[in-house]
């Protein structure tokens, strides 16, 4: 049986992958921590296509969310369906909007409303990023199969639905 300090520098753990010296407090914490450093990983695998327009993964984001919709979104409705929540959604519909990859329209029944609508132009570089970002998507996640993925997909539905209620 190996003890806890041995099992923290596991070869491919993430205790042995941040040099780490001592057991985790808990498993909870373990694989909280363990979450976080494989997301921040496979994210920045994925934000390698999107630089090549200068695009960020919450921008990239907001411009999939208004594909989705055909007559646009209020902002704060694009902001609740980011899949990543952005410190200032303001700023990102800034840098979209200066692009030309959507348009921003105050609405004349609540003036502090504002619509957001995908251009033709955001349309245009969707389809350009599209097949490099699924690509990168099958690049960063080729180390699991189609059923562990599956999996992966149903346990961390349940890690977060409780998180959403």
């Amino acid at each position: 049986m190996t003890t806890m300090v041995e099992d923290v520098n596991k070869a491919g753990s993430l205790g042995a992958s941040i040099q780490q010296g001592q057991p985790f407090p808990s498993i909870q914490v373990e694989g909280f921590l363990t979450l976080v450093r494989t997301g921040d990983r496979l994210a920045e695998q994925v934000s390698h296509p999107l630089r090549s327009k200068g695009l960020t993964t919450q921008q990239y984001n907001i411009l999939r969310i208004l594909r989705g919709s055909k007559d646009g979104l209020l902002m704060h409705e694009a902001a609740e369906r980011m899949v990543s929540r952005a410190a200032s959604i303001t700023r990102l519909v800034d840098r979209l909007e200066s692009s030309g990859w959507l348009t921003r329209v105050r609405c004349t029944k609540d003036r502090r409303a504002i619509h957001l609508r995908l251009t033709a132009a955001g349309d245009e570089v969707l389809n350009e990023l599209e097949t490099p970002v699924n690509e990168a998507i099958h690049q960063a996640t080729r180390g699991l199969t189609s059923p562990d993925m599956e999996t992966l997909c149903d346990l961390l539905n349940q890690l977060r639905q409780p998180l959403e209620d």
